[in-house]
């Protein structure tokens, strides 16, 4: 028997780092919440692509760039586009 008691996971609405669970930034923790997997293998798949070469390494990098903290409303690469170029397009730039 199975008990039914038991409330389904909520999946979060966004992609985000959250502030709990974390191991180093919470990459790992923030995309096993939103595809509703078990965080060990998300982590398990960032050390064996690391050790075959190195695009582990570079994927959770990217993750840190393009997700948000629990607490930021942008990823930090969008947040650092927008002080950079402060709202103007690229071709409008002197």
């Amino acid at each position: 028997m199975t008990n039914e008691t038991t409330s389904p996971r909520r999946v979060p609405d966004r992609l985000e780092r959250p502030a709990d669970g974390r191991v180093i930034a919470g990459v790992a923790r923030g995309l096993a919440n939103r595809l509703d997997v078990p965080v060990g293998a998300i982590r398990a798949g960032f050390v064996v692509t690391a050790l075959l070469g190195g695009p582990g390494i570079a994927a959770y990098i990217a993750g840190i760039l393009l997700m948000p903290s629990h607490n930021q409303s942008k990823a930090p690469a969008v947040a650092w586009v927008e002080r950079t170029f402060d709202g103007a397009s690229p071709d409008r730039r002197t």
